[in-house]
């Protein structure tokens, strides 16, 4: 019961220093020797290789833990999660890939999952941010120095995430739905504030990448949004609300802005920031973009007027050689 006691308690630990494991992807797993793992192979338990080309085989997902790392994962529980290399499962925290709404479950439980070998219902976060229901069997694996234990289960259902459905899954970006949501709380804003109070003016600009066609064709495409997400998460003000979707890859909202000027100068900004060349695997993709843009009060008053003149703004800037930026009725 020590055992046991202790495993609560490294669990319990694991659940508060490990918060921000879900948000690190980079980790470099640590090496592994063999099917198993390292810390199994140095356990005074032997698991010979048979047993770990049967569970390679069988349908159902089959998880090994080691003092809270994965020790052994099966064909059948990555292809679960959707992951397709196996680095990026073993030798990784558990609880990175339980949902952070079973973990007091886990740290409460973790008795009876180790030694009544009863079954447990854990929600399990796959690759692509879906939710899904396992019921797990389990086995205690007695050993002097480890704690460790044997998962087997199947999947029960699938649930899209609130993340799924208002951010992007491929980038993390807000979708074009939450974005026009975004634009209208800011009209409400200026529109209902004080009277005594400055009226700011917002702005809506839409992107177009020129070469997208010719990128998603090469393969290319979901790394240069990536890219150009990431340069613009990182150089842009905070304040600002960078989205996807919609007829065009990106768009921005630029709340509180001053004057006329103050807006030309942050365009020309994200143009310069935009139109910059990618460099991946030492191949150069050259990037180009139109911007429209749209500014309240001065051209409309709603979000879905500003975000329709934004778009006709960016197709007279693709029609027009030589201005890759245009303003509506600016």
């Amino acid at each position: 019961m020590e055992k046991i006691k202790e495993y609560r308690q490294n669990f319990m630990e694991t659940r508060v220093s490990d918060k921000i494991l879900n948000s690190i992807d980079d980790i470099p797993p640590l090496p592994s020797k063999g099917p198993i793992g390292e810390n199994i192979i140095d356990m005074d338990m032997t698991i010979p290789d048979i047993v770990s080309g049967i569970l390679n085989k069988i349908e159902r997902p089959v998880l090994i833990i080691c003092d809270d790392n994965i020790e052994y994962a099966n064909p059948a529980f990555l292809k679960m999660l959707e992951i397709n290399d196996p680095n990026k499962v073993l030798n990784q925290k558990f609880l990175k890939f339980v949902s952070q709404d079973d973990w007091n479950f886990i740290a409460e439980n973790i008795g009876n999952i180790l030694m009544e070998n009863g079954p447990i219902e854990l929600r399990m976060l796959n690759n692509n941010y879906k939710v899904i229901k396992i019921t797990f069997d389990t086995y205690y694996l007695e050993d002097r120095d480890h704690y460790c234990f044997m998962l087997i289960g199947r999947p029960v259902e699938v649930k899209v995430s609130a993340n799924m459905v208002m951010y992007d899954d491929k980038i993390g970006l807000p979708k074009f739905a939450l974005f026009e949501d975004r634009v209208q709380t800011m009209i409400n804003y200026e529109n209902y504030k004080s009277p005594t109070s400055k009226q700011n003016k917002i702005v809506v600009c839409g992107i177009a990448i020129k070469n997208f066609t010719a990128m998603k064709n090469e393969g290319q495409s979901d790394m240069v949004m990536q890219r150009l997400a990431e340069k613009l998460l990182l150089s842009l003000n905070k304040l600002y609300t960078i989205a996807v979707g919609g007829r065009f890859q990106f768009w921005l909202l630029l709340p509180d802005m001053q004057s006329d000027m103050e807006i030309e100068q942050e365009v020309n900004n994200i143009q310069s920031l935009l139109n910059q060349p990618i460099i991946n695997n030492q191949i150069r993709y050259d990037i180009s973009v139109s911007i429209g843009v749209s500014v309240y009060p001065d051209t409309a008053q709603s979000a879905k007027k500003m975000i329709s003149q934004a778009e006709m703004a960016i197709r007279q800037a693709m029609r027009d050689n030589q201005n890759d930026v245009v303003y509506y009725g600016i």
